[in-house]
């Protein structure tokens, strides 16, 4: 145990880290902010989010009871995982360090790499938030979009509240906290210190669908339903560079990473730099954060297991040929493959065709089907315990089929822990790839 000293200061220490904190100060008025909820990092909600979509490891190497021994199978499916991180959300802002949320109690939960509390604002459900781990202020528009409010997230006070000529579009606020950036529906730019009055700052040339700040809040950048973005300075509005990019219009924009992310209907984006106003490539749309009807989820960009459960005993059929002398397997989603059952490479996958003489048969507790003398590996044992065998099957763009099967001699087994065998043939040879089952541990 730490001495007294030291955990007081350890204390102390881990509460300055936190943009968003719990303090022991009186109860606010109400239409004050208020600090409150769990304290959290934006990994530890993204490890335990995932946790409850992606696959345990542990259970894999769980035999079921006796009796449900052949009675399931169970598909694990190598894919970005989509977690479902709020289910109530009206708005958010985020970036790979940071998540502010604003739900429909109308609280704005804060996730960063330290543990942060929330925020209880004045006026119901947020439409907009803006927040940035090393900001002091919060800013938010009220459901109506009438009313902007700023935050601090140190102590939870109101700093202000301030309506412009119009409902407000965007917001942003500055990655040190020197400056808010606000937009409204006729299309006018203001900008300010945000405990103080904003300023405007001109006219862009349509609805305003997002605004940024460069990382040393001396650029401050618009992104147009046209497809415009421009480049002014926020203390004077001085316009700095305009650029247009081609596809528009557009739905929603965002920046990130040096560049704006524009999406359109379906699954049409555009990715530009910002630094030249050319396509950049690097659009991420199928990764990240994502709000839908109340539902905030976030797409890894990391393959994980993802487990789908099969009634039914062997989820794999096996027939055979002579008149072809082809082997057909029956995969688990209904498709047919044919694999050569002689010749050079007895086993390789081969050309399905037409014959009268497609014989079904069974395959042993071994995972094969033998015919004659010769044999073939349609799955790979992976685990077993006394009586209790796994067995795998590997199909090409559906994932691993995973089986058990009561085995008549006991044994204890397991031939490569945490990684799944992955077969190109039926030729039991053949120098079986194993790959990792989860991604690295360090990843949230």
């Amino acid at each position: 145990m730490l001495p007294r000293p030291r955990l007081l200061l350890l204390c102390v220490l881990l509460l300055a880290a936190c943009s968003a904190r719990t303090p022991g100060v009186p109860a606010p008025a109400p239409d004050a902010a208020r600090l409150e909820g769990p304290a959290e990092t934006l990994p530890s909600l993204l490890f335990r989010s995932r946790q409850v979509r992606a696959f345990n490891e542990d259970l894999l190497y769980t035999p079921p009871p006796e009796s449900a021994l052949g009675q399931y199978a169970f598909q694990l499916v190598r894919e970005p995982a989509t977690l479902i991180l709020f289910d109530q959300a009206t708005a958010f802002q985020a970036t790979d360090e940071s998540l502010a949320v604003a739900l429909s109690d109308g609280t704005v939960r804060l996730f960063g790499e330290q543990a942060c509390a929330g925020l209880t604002l004045p006026g119901g459900p947020a439409a907009l938030v803006s927040w940035l781990p090393d900001s002091r202020f919060l800013a938010a528009a009220t459901a109506d979009r009438e009313t902007l409010v700023v935050a601090d997230a140190e102590d939870g006070s109101v700093e202000g509240k301030r309506t412009l000529k119009g409902r407000i579009t965007a917001l942003a606020v500055s990655p040190s906290g020197t400056w808010l950036a606000a937009a409204d529906e006729t299309n006018t730019l203001w900008a300010g210190p945000p405990a103080k009055a904003l300023r405007e700052l001109g006219k862009l040339p349509g609805p305003c669908l997002a605004l940024g700040f460069s990382q040393g809040d001396g650029l401050l950048w618009a992104a147009c339903a046209d497809g415009s973005v421009s480049v002014r300075t926020p203390e004077e509005g001085r316009l700095m560079n305009e650029f247009r990019v081609p596809g528009g219009p557009f739905e929603a924009a965002r920046f990130a990473d040096g560049q704006v992310e524009y999406s359109g209907p379906g699954e049409r984006s555009e990715a530009v730099d910002l630094a030249t106003g050319k396509p950049s490539g690097l659009s991420r749309k199928e990764t990240g954060f994502s709000l839908k009807n109340g539902l905030l989820t976030y797409r890894t960009w990391y393959n994980a297991p993802l487990q789908k459960i099969l009634p039914g005993g062997t989820p794999v059929g096996v027939e055979y040929s002579g008149e072809r002398d082809l082997l057909r397997v029956r995969e688990p989603g209904g498709s047919l493959r044919c694999f050569a059952a002689k010749g050079a490479r007895p086993g390789a996958s081969a050309p399905c065709e037409e014959a009268r003489d497609w014989t079904a048969g069974d395959l042993d507790q071994d995972g094969r089907f033998c015919r004659k003398g010769r044999c073939y590996a349609v799955a790979d044992r992976v685990f077993q315990l006394e009586h209790a065998r796994l067995l795998c099957r590997f199909v090409p763009g559906q994932g691993f089929y995973l089986w058990w099967i009561r085995a008549e001699r006991p044994n204890s087994a397991n031939p490569l822990q945490g990684h799944l065998p992955v077969r190109e043939t039926l030729d039991p040879d053949e120098t079986v790839r194993w790959i990792p089952l989860n991604p690295p541990s360090n990843l949230p």
